[in-house]
């Protein structure tokens, strides 16, 4: 016996035609697939990141009650690296 399954599609994605229809099982090997897809790419993106895990690390300098602190702890820093 075959059984038919009545699907109703609302308008709205009737018009744009841009509807996929996948069993549950394609679809979760999909969700698999997109983690463990390689991070973001966009330079911001990836800066972004970068710095949410240093200051996670706690890799955080300040904050600064003036910019000539922020320079001289800057300066400062620039020689350390350089010895």
């Amino acid at each position: 016996m075959l059984i038919m399954t009545t699907i109703t599609i609302p308008h709205k994605l009737e018009k744009e035609k841009d509807l996929v229809v996948i069993t549950r099982k394609q679809y979760e090997r999909f969700l698999k697939f997109e983690k463990k897809r390689v991070g973001p790419t966009d330079p911001i993106l990836l800066a972004a990141e970068k710095a949410e895990a240093d200051f996670r690390a706690g890799r955080t300098s300040g904050p600064f009650n003036s910019v000539a602190e922020f320079e001289k702890f800057m300066h400062a820093r620039a020689r350390s690296r350089k010895s």
